[in-house]
């Protein structure tokens, strides 16, 4: 920096009003422009910097004139726009020059985190979890419906009702067993609870529980896009008449009379795993609820497949959000934090043959886990079935260790593509989320 240089905060118009009177006042190479972001935001796809854009606009307006008078202008940024709480702008003889400052080890990570929940604690203290969550700058809660336990609209209704600002969405429920009128209804008071923090997370379900409550999956994908589509439109309150192979209403609409009567924005997300359903999600769906027990590298098809979807109907993989669920358990004990996870993951690969097979793991060691384990599982089975799953497939397919290992692990599936990791604890939960916090 030159001798005689000034370094100037900036935040908002003001203070890109006065760095543009600096910068003609003090000529090149003598002024340094520190920026907010504090008040950056996500708008699907993008990264809006409010204040950079500003400065820069008004800089960059700067540098035409001197343009215009003879000197020539060049306008760089030489860093990604990460999410930090300041950015400094040198401006130099030919021109600005990006500087980060005061990152952290989540600057460098991860914009976004979410919570996951099912039903390993009681609901009252999901809650508690859903506050300290927001507490800690975590965007979102999810609240799992798969096994016959707990609902998920209830425990989504509870963590709206005592949270201000933290998105709640369900992760996953299925398009089966609720009526379009019922889903649609039940999102719509989920928005009035809590309006524009909502998101309903919709999936197939999944064999053999479906079959065992005489539900018959057959065309899941023209089933989902059925769904889909008449639920965007029921949610936008148009009135629906539609005949289709799994949905048939006649001139049917949200009947509000009290209340809010406006279109509600409630994104859909829908939880793919195979192939043919990545494709649909990127064809008709605001997101992916990418799928949890599987290894970074799996996103790598799964985003293939999420474009190739994605671009049939003119749209790019950014425009598509893509929240992933993680196994996450955190302990300062190594060992303790594989154990933990492992009883969840030995449960699953008893019991949900699309979880084993994207997580790769061997037949041999499924074979050996199912012939334990029953339906439902009991304590017992999983303890006994625990010792024929391996430590190193645990590692392959959570984010478990210590705080540092989780961290790194997470790391490894943003850069795969997830772009806000939905975090299920296993162990203490509100470590998990002190190791995740923004603070």
């Amino acid at each position: 920096m030159a001798v005689g240089s000034v370094v100037a905060v900036a935040v908002g118009v003001g203070g890109a009003k006065m760095a543009q009177g600096l910068a003609a006042r003090l000529g090149p190479g003598r002024l340094t422009v520190v920026v907010n972001t504090a008040d950056d935001f996500k708008h699907p796809g993008l990264h809006i910097s409010p204040d950079i854009d500003t400065v820069m606009y008004a800089l960059a307006a700067h540098r035409q004139q001197a343009r215009s008078q003879g000197a020539t202008v060049r306008v760089h940024t030489g860093c990604p726009v990460w999410s930090l709480m300041w950015m400094s702008l040198q401006i130099c003889s030919d021109c600005i020059l990006f500087r980060r400052t005061q990152e952290t080890w989540r600057d460098k990570i991860m914009e976004r985190v979410a919570l996951y929940l099912q039903d390993a604690h009681p609901l009252q203290d999901g809650i508690n979890y859903a506050q300290y969550a927001e507490k800690k700058g975590f965007e979102a809660v999810w609240q799992a419906e798969s096994r016959l336990v707990r609902d998920a609209i209830v425990p989504m209704a509870a963590f709206a009702a005592t949270t201000s600002r933290l998105k709640v969405g369900s992760g996953v429920i299925n398009n089966w067993t609720r009526n379009i009128g019922l889903l649609a209804s039940t999102f719509l008071t989920l928005d009035d609870l809590a309006p524009d923090r909502i998101i309903c997370g919709i999936g197939a379900w999944w064999d053999p529980l479906a079959a065992n409550v005489g539900i018959q999956r057959r065309k899941p994908l023209q089933a989902m896009r059925e769904t889909v589509q008449l639920l965007r439109r029921l949610l936008a309150l148009e009135n629906v008449t539609f005949s289709g192979e799994f949905h048939q209403v006649r001139g049917i609409e949200l009947d509000v009379v009290h209340g809010r009567r406006e279109p509600r924005n409630v994104p859909i997300y829908i939880g793919a795993t195979g192939p043919k359903m990545m494709e649909l999600t990127g064809e008709i769906a605001d997101g992916a609820v990418l799928n949890y027990c599987v290894p970074p590298e799996y996103n790598d098809q799964a985003l293939e497949r999420l474009a190739a979807g994605a671009k049939r109907v003119g749209r790019c993989l950014d425009e598509i959000d893509r929240p992933q669920l993680i196994v996450c358990s955190v302990h300062g004990d190594r060992a303790e934090a594989i154990r933990g996870a492992k009883w969840l993951l030995t449960q699953y690969l008893a019991q949900q043959p699309h979880i084993a097979k994207a997580s790769g793991v061997s037949a041999e060691i499924v074979q050996k886990v199912q012939t334990i384990i029953g339906w439902p599982a009991t304590k017992e089975q999983v303890e006994e079935a625990m010792q024929y799953v391996p430590d190193d497939f645990v590692l392959r397919i959570s984010a478990t260790g210590t705080p540092e290992e989780a961290r790194a692990r997470v790391q490894q599936y943003i850069e795969r593509g997830c772009t806000c990791p939905v975090l299920y604890p296993l162990g203490d939960p509100y470590l998990m989320m002190d190791t995740f916090a923004a603070d």
